[in-house]
């Protein structure tokens, strides 16, 4: 072996088995990065990428080098006169984040505080953002490291979805044992479904209910899991029977509800309508606090009186829908969709103007009020020729909304009224009987 060969294999050797930790490693960092930064400072677009990929090099060869968060900083700068802003503002975050204590962490913020409020291309974002960036402190690595995905996670910008897979990958790399690592996990399987990639992101799920089986978070993620395999993958079976073990296995979990009303969705798909009406209905009756719960009950009705054609069940649908949630101002609709019923499909004119009727007196407020309580009374008049009734409806269009159209109209029909049956009505007693 000659010398230069023999002065050769020492040098690799002594590079191999240091760390940038020791003093051999340390000075074979700075003349690394020293060498980066020449080449940068030669502004030459053309040798932009040789830059950002010896920059990417070196946080993985000298990932404790004493001065990384200079290295993204001009890894953001880099990026940044290369028009990948969007990249550029996630090394700079990765700088502060990080390294907040680290002088070039400053730095990092202000360049990215400056491209979030530039052109508003983060105007969603802007205040949450300065906050995360204006208090950033030193909290330790790994939650330096939890602060900086779960920022990203929360940005949730489309240019930036490939960056946040590599932080993700990389921080479960480094902190695996971090009782945060399911969350980022589920950040993993999200992405995956956000850059239409579903396959990926339905096994990032089933990964995370293997490797967190008593998570509170499973059954959310199971949901999702669901979903995605009935959306995208066009597996309606399959994500029934996952969405079914949600409800049987998390009856107390908020995504049990959401799986009730994603079953019956797929029931409806497959024309298997009533089994769609008795998921909403399940939905409605076991989680009535719900956010879906009135929502269900509508879809139900709707099935019911569409497909089904069952009117009076229908009607009872609704009826559920004003007493079960009285206060909330959909049922109104609820209670006009029900003397509609009576009007169109039962020909029940007496039911029918009672319920218009009752929803004036029950939805005073409502801008269709005037309107129902004068239908009430027409229906009195022309189908019921009820005229006292008429008369009584007519009057308190007058006195519960004076202003209204409706008001001038029911004058005139009461004026009308009086003229076809030679009666006077008591104005203050609509119930009496009106006289000759």
């Amino acid at each position: 072996m000659s010398w230069k060969n023999l002065t050769f294999g020492l040098i690799l050797w002594v590079w191999l088995s240091t760390g940038c930790g020791s003093p051999a490693g340390a000075a074979a960092g700075d003349y690394h990065f020293d060498h980066i930064k020449e080449t940068y400072q030669l502004h030459d677009d053309k040798l932009y990428d040789y830059v950002l990929k010896e920059l990417d090099q070196f946080a993985r060869l000298y990932p404790d080098y004493h001065n990384m968060a200079e290295v993204y900083l001009l890894m953001g700068r880099v990026q940044e006169e290369d028009k990948h802003i969007h990249l550029a503002l996630a090394s700079y975050l990765k700088s502060l984040m990080l390294f907040p204590d680290d002088p070039s962490a400053r730095t990092a913020a202000d360049n990215a505080l400056r491209i979030i409020v530039d052109k508003d291309r983060y105007k969603d974002r802007i205040e949450f953002i300065r906050a995360k960036v204006q208090n950033r402190s030193d909290d330790g690595k790994a939650d330096n490291a939890f602060a900086y995905v779960e920022l990203l996670d929360s940005i949730k910008h489309s240019k930036l979805n490939e960056r946040c897979l590599a932080e993700y990958y990389d921080y479960l790399v480094h902190f695996n044992h971090d009782n945060r690592a399911e969350e980022v996990q589920i950040w993993l399987g999200d992405t995956y479904a956000d850059i239409g990639q579903p396959q990926a992101a339905v096994a990032s799920y089933l990964k995370f209910e293997k490797l967190f089986p008593v998570s509170f978070q499973l059954p959310s993620v199971r949901y999702r899991r669901a979903v995605l395999i009935n959306d995208k993958l066009d597996d309606p079976a399959g994500a029934g029977e996952i969405l079914e073990s949600v409800v049987e296995e998390f009856p107390d979990s908020k995504s049990a509800a959401f799986a009730l009303y994603k079953r019956a969705e797929i029931y409806y798909d497959q024309k298997e309508y009533n089994k769609a009406v008795a998921s909403y209905d399940q939905l409605a009756e076991n989680y009535p606090d719900h956010q879906l719960a009135i929502d269900a009950l509508f879809k139900a009705a709707d099935i019911q009186f569409k497909k089904l054609r069952a009117w009076q069940t229908t009607v009872d649908t609704y009826e559920k829908i004003v007493q079960w949630f009285p206060k909330k101002p959909k049922s109104a609709d609820a209670m006009e969709e029900m003397g509609n019923i009576y009007l169109t499909k039962f020909k029940d004119y007496d039911k029918a103007a009672e319920t218009y009727s009752h929803f004036a007196e029950q939805y005073p407020a409502h801008k269709k009020a005037p309107e129902l309580l004068f239908k009430a009374a027409d229906l009195a008049e022309e189908q019921l020729q009820d005229f006292n009734r008429a008369v009584k409806y007519y009057r308190q269009v007058i006195d519960i909304f004076p202003d209204s159209e409706n008001s001038r109209k029911a004058a005139r029909k009461i004026e009308s009224i009086e003229e076809r049956t030679g009666w006077e009505f008591n104005n203050e007693d609509t119930d009496s009987v009106g006289k000759p």
